[in-house]
């Protein structure tokens, strides 16, 4: 038997969302399949220094004549993992604080938002490039040090989320037979909130692949992999000479970016519609 008062949420999507999700499936196995897709060494360098797109080099050449199409297929490896693994992070942790602070509310809820207001204050940026010039730039830490800095907004999202739930009909019911707090809030409180959990996530993966890629700019990403922001560190003096040093780069940063936003606005649009014809 279904729990009181719930229906289920019929999701409806629409062309933009399933084109950006479908965008990010192709990614992410272009990504895995990146030694069969790449055709080249994305680390061999040659005498065919900037040369533009070919039939040889797709996308052409950077300043020591590797082959940019390949080192931006080994390069999603990294900003998807980092998007991933980071927005995951912050999901869960802000997940487990936002429920805390808003079912058990009094002492717990002032304590857990003054330490969510106060994270939230911090300049996240700064404070990534600290984390990451003193404890390395693996692709783990940077995974970790982005998601910690995600899950202030998530936090603060579910807490009002949980706050509207905990006063309907079927939590009522089952703090009345006497269920415990653990199991109300895993049961009839988190799956309440994890419409609105799903679409904040994927629009903070859209900024992990953004800061992920400016730290790569300014040396700071990865050095044992490739990186997006990486492969323009040493671009902008070429960019003039050859275009395309640049822009192919900074053109996939850019897709990541939007179809993660537009996957988050389609699922938006997409829970309204189904909580509003439920």
């Amino acid at each position: 038997m279904g729990q009181p008062g719930k229906r289920r949420r019929r999701v409806y999507w629409g062309p933009a969302g399933l084109g950006a999700l479908g965008f990010l499936v192709l990614m992410a196995v272009v990504a895995i399949l990146a030694p069969i897709v790449s055709l080249q060494d994305p680390f061999r360098t040659s005498a065919m220094v900037l040369r533009g797109p070919s039939s040889h080099h797709v996308l052409g050449t950077d300043y020591l004549g590797r082959d940019i199409f390949s080192r931006i297929v080994w390069s999603m490896r990294l900003s998807l993992l980092v998007a991933i693994v980071s927005a995951a992070i912050g999901a869960l942790l802000g997940l487990g604080i936002g429920t805390l602070s808003g079912y058990l509310r009094g002492g717990t809820d002032a304590v857990l938002m003054r330490i969510t207001d106060g994270c939230m204050v911090l300049p996240t940026f700064f404070v990534v490039v600290i984390v990451v010039a003193l404890f390395g730039s693996s692709v783990w830490v940077l995974s970790v040090v982005i998601g910690l800095t995600n899950w202030p907004t998530v936090a603060r999202l579910v807490r009002s989320e949980v706050l509207a739930l905990r006063t309907l009909d079927f939590v009522s019911a089952a703090e009345a037979l006497g269920a415990s707090t653990m199991a109300i809030m895993v049961r009839h409180i988190i799956p309440g909130t994890l419409a609105l959990l799903l679409v904040h996530t994927s629009l903070r993966a859209g900024y992990a692949v953004v800061t992920e890629a400016s730290l790569g700019f300014l040396g700071l990403g990865d050095s044992s992999g490739l990186s997006l922001g990486g492969m323009l560190t040493n671009t902008v003096q070429f960019a003039r000479l050859a275009w395309w040093v640049a822009v192919f780069p900074g053109m996939a940063i850019t897709a990541l970016v939007v179809a993660f936003s537009s996957l988050g606005d389609a699922l938006a649009s997409a829970f309204a519609v189904g909580r509003a014809t439920s």
